[in-house]
């Protein structure tokens, strides 16, 4: 279960007998299950991330190597004319 959910229940929560404590209200049905995606959706899911992750890593390296070739007084918009 969701760590929101549990917090906006009066009570204690921070006891040691948290994990009873915890179940006994599940049992009662006051406390809501987290959802949680069938496992293709989670994999769908690591692999968007993944490639938004390494899109922003390439844009990131285009741009070290950008300011490297700068610094080296090598300016490609003037070297390469189509």
């Amino acid at each position: 279960m969701n760590a929101r959910y549990t917090k906006n229940v009066p009570g204690r929560k921070t006891d040691v007998s948290d994990a009873s404590w915890l179940r006994q209200l599940h049992s009662y049905g006051l406390l809501r299950v987290s959802f949680r995606p069938t496992s293709e959706i989670a994999t769908l899911r690591a692999y968007l991330r993944q490639r938004e992750r390494l899109v922003e890593y390439a844009a990131a390296h285009i741009q070290h190597i950008q300011k490297a070739l700068m610094e080296m007084n090598l300016q490609l918009h003037h070297v390469c004319r189509l």
